[in-house]
């Protein structure tokens, strides 16, 4: 099945490639199952890439990366997306897909990258807009998962105040 689909032509592909990348994110972050059919459909068509329109290329990349760290590759889907993170600095949909894998990724180390890149995303976020947020809250995420629970509390206290969102017990 893998190899009939590797064989469609490149917007074909794309377009599955599109759609499976859709359900995994409706799907959540821990459908591995999922990310392996698509991980075993990007290296069936990685030839199939260079045929895509750069917008389609890029899209294409964030949902291999978003693959990759569900698959259970961290440091691959890191590359990848450092990578497509340094080369679109404009684009939020790739620096917020970056800040997230670093945020869930289980190696500590990544954390304080998780952080600054989350600080990236939110200095180009339009204040009080929903990236906003999730860049907020990600960096409190961080601040928490460091260890630095008075700062995590901090910014969450920011964001309730902000958000008018009433004040936990």
């Amino acid at each position: 099945l893998i190899k009939q689909v590797a064989d469609q032509s490149a917007p074909q592909l794309f377009q599955l490639m599109a759609s499976l990348a859709e359900l995994a994110r409706k799907e959540g972050a821990g459908n591995s199952q999922l990310a392996q059919l698509q991980l075993a459909m990007f290296e069936r068509s990685a030839a199939q890439r260079e045929s895509l329109t750069a917008p389609q290329q890029v899209s294409w990349d964030l949902a291999h990366g978003r693959a990759l760290a569900v698959g259970g590759k961290q440091q691959q889907a890191q590359l990848v997306l450092a990578q497509l993170a340094e080369d679109h600095p404009k684009s939020a949909q790739v620096q917020q897909t970056y800040a997230q894998v670093l945020t869930a990724a289980s190696d500590k180390a990544a954390w304080p990258q998780a952080q600054l890149q989350w600080r990236r995303v939110l200095s180009r976020a339009r204040p009080q807009g929903s990236l906003w947020y999730e860049a907020t809250y990600g960096i409190a995420l961080c601040y928490f998962k460091l260890g630095q629970k008075q700062e995590a509390a901090a910014r969450i206290e920011y964001l309730q105040a902000t958000s008018g969102l009433p004040a936990g017990p």
